[in-house]
């Protein structure tokens, strides 16, 4: 006669195994189950990561080689501007590129009276004519600037205007016309600007 309720029965389980076997085989695999779900989840996580790093690199290089070509455009519109200003434009028919010399004779004179209308005109006789035999044209001007001292002088002044065809020797002779008046009248400054143009006589 056999026990059924005796300890075999109740030490046997499932199948005929140990009651004891059977569990610690069914926790063993439920840790491998949980083994292997955790390492899909890392997988995934790690494929998720991956992703983001490559759609940010991707982002970046695209924002560098946008940066690039803005640089590009930049550089090739300037150099074009550089280009257009340093090219004089066509002359109509008749003219020719020239030079327009504006310079400006302050008439005080310190410690004695202003420069005198007949003064002037030797002056022009002497220095100006011999160095431009061609013709120049002359204004009455008044204006004001700020001296050595840090002073504002204001005064009379001629401002005479020359077209020239801009070459280093018309240079030399307006530039010896300043040093002359500001000799023979103690001036501290002569200015000289010069504008390209399109003249002819």
């Amino acid at each position: 006669i056999v026990d059924v309720g005796g300890p075999w029965f109740g030490a046997l389980g499932k199948h005929g195994r140990p009651r004891g076997q059977h569990q610690e085989e069914s926790q063993k695999g439920g840790m491998f189950h949980r083994e292997k779900s955790s390492l899909g989840w890392v997988g995934m996580l790690a494929h998720y990561r991956q992703s983001r790093q490559s759609a940010t690199v991707l982002r970046l290089r695209e924002s560098v080689e946008l940066a690039f070509a803005k640089s590009l455009a930049f550089a090739a519109i300037v150099m074009l501007a550089g280009c257009a200003a340093g090219t004089p434009q066509a002359c109509a028919p008749g003219l020719s590129h020239m030079i327009q010399a504006d310079l400006f004779f302050g008439r005080a004179v310190t410690g004695r009276a202003m420069v005198s209308d007949e003064d002037w005109r030797g002056f022009l006789d002497e220095e100006v004519t011999p160095r431009f035999p061609a013709g120049f044209s002359v204004e009455d001007a008044y204006g004001q600037y700020r001296n050595g001292a840090g002073n504002i002088a204001r005064e009379q002044s001629k401002h005479l205007i020359v077209v020239t065809a801009g070459g280093a020797d018309d240079q030399a002779r307006l530039n010896a016309i300043r040093e002359a008046y500001k000799r023979r009248f103690m001036q501290e400054s002569i200015l000289l600007a010069q504008t390209p143009m399109c003249a002819g006589f």
